[in-house]
């Protein structure tokens, strides 16, 4: 019988079942970001990596189980202890990084921490080295060959300078950028784009020498997103300002998009329509909402949670059924799957407005408006805490807590 109601939701185009807790690991330390999942070890089997605020960077197996841990034990000595929080000062505030830093063929994991260090450790949690910098290091550690042969590590820190470091962890240059960065670099065309907290978008390329700056007018702390229509490639990139940001790879502005809230988080660029071959871009803000826009910045649905929207939106088929969801979490301690095409709710009398569009269309054919598309929920899961991150395993879903916790969430069915 239970088969038979399944079988009738999906005929009815009804999406079926519930999201369900699979697992759930305590860290014992708060979590400020989310987490990574990679095969660090080559064994086919995903892990989960993610760094506590505790100093300790923890790697999971993929049912929830602690497979090594590393603990940050940096010695301070007691005049820079009286400035720091005995708590907090070994934190790892961000996502870590994976890639083959070595090129030996072995994944390597990077990150940095409050205390300014950037580590490199290898697939077992051992060290392999460290870099200090003079201020925390609150965004994103990433890597690039630029196109040649060796990685190099780019990185920010809030001492003012963005840093690119060898290998082998040893400096290659560093810039002053006359502020401090907690945003979280990309390398796109083999230009290096960061956002600062002086509200500036910098463009360097590899040899750390400016190409152009970009005024907001509020810090900059998400990664900025290529977005590829055609042959032409575009950045996308929130600033605190409340603003979404288009830019070309010259610095131009195409267009903006305005939220009433910070922008925290970088944006996803998916094609969630498959009416067109132009991509949608989904992002969210601390006005509460989770935004849909096309190509060029119109908005195509909104939907609003009951808190701040600070991690990235997550694109992918949790049910299994041939179609994507998208997945955000919010500061309200919600998990929110929703549909990708959105609702169409009318606010109109049927026979006088005439004939509306069809739910996922945003047409500009008709000149006016009877209604408008919202975010369509399709799920809800609550769970105990604020999320700050969230991202797939395999077919599950792995998000993180401010209290801590990591949880692996599946579909499942009535």
């Amino acid at each position: 019988m239970r088969n038979l109601i399944y079988a009738f939701k999906k005929i009815l185009n009804n999406k079926a079942g519930k999201i369900g807790e699979k697992w759930r690991y305590n860290t014992g330390s708060p979590l400020n970001s989310g987490p990574v999942v990679y095969d660090i070890d080559g064994d086919g089997q995903f892990e989960i990596i993610t760094g506590t605020s505790d100093g300790k960077l923890i790697a999971l197996d993929h049912q929830g189980n602690l497979k090594w841990s590393y603990s940050i034990n940096e010695e301070i000595d007691d005049l820079e202890l009286m400035f720091l929080d005995n708590s907090t000062m070994n934190a790892i505030g961000t996502t870590p990084h994976t890639d083959d830093v070595l090129g030996d063929g072995k994944t390597n994991i990077l990150f940095g921490t409050e205390l300014g260090y950037v580590y490199l450790l290898d697939a077992q949690g051992k060290l392999i080295w460290k870099f200090k910098t003079e201020g925390a290091i609150r965004g994103a550690v990433i890597c690039s060959d630029f196109g040649g042969k060796d990685k190099k590590i780019i990185f920010g820190s809030l001492d003012h300078h963005l840093y690119c470091i060898s290998k082998e962890g040893k400096q290659i240059w560093k810039v002053n950028v006359d502020s401090e960065i907690e945003a979280s670099p990309i390398v796109i065309d083999n230009k290096i784009i960061i956002g600062s907290n002086s509200g500036i978008i910098l463009c360097l390329n590899e040899k750390g020498e400016s190409l152009w700056k970009f005024n907001t007018k509020a810090k900059v702390i998400a990664q900025a997103t290529p977005l590829n229509i055609g042959d032409k490639t575009l950045l996308i990139i929130g600033s605190t300002d409340s603003y979404l940001y288009c830019l070309d790879l010259s610095g131009n502005l195409v267009w903006k998009f305005a939220t009433e809230g910070a922008i925290y988080s970088k944006a996803t660029i998916r094609d969630i329509d498959k009416k067109t071959p132009e991509p949608e871009i989904l992002f969210g803000s601390c006005d509460n909402f989770v935004y849909c826009l096309n190509y060029e910045g119109k908005k195509i649905w909104s939907f609003e949670t009951d808190f701040w929207v600070v991690s990235s939106p997550i694109v992918f088929d949790i049910d299994n059924d041939g179609k994507d969801e998208i997945i955000i979490g919010s500061y309200d301690h919600n998990i929110y799957v929703l549909d990708s095409q959105g609702s169409y709710l009318t606010d109109y009398t049927p026979g006088i407005s005439g004939t509306v569009n069809q739910a996922g269309s945003y047409s500009d054919v008709m000149t006016q408006s009877p209604g408008k598309l919202v975010g369509k929920k399709i799920w809800q899961f609550n769970v105990e805490g604020v999320i700050v991150g969230c991202t797939v395993l395999g077919p599950d879903l792995v998000l993180n807590t401010k209290k801590g916790q990591i949880t692996s969430l599946k579909h499942v069915k009535d």
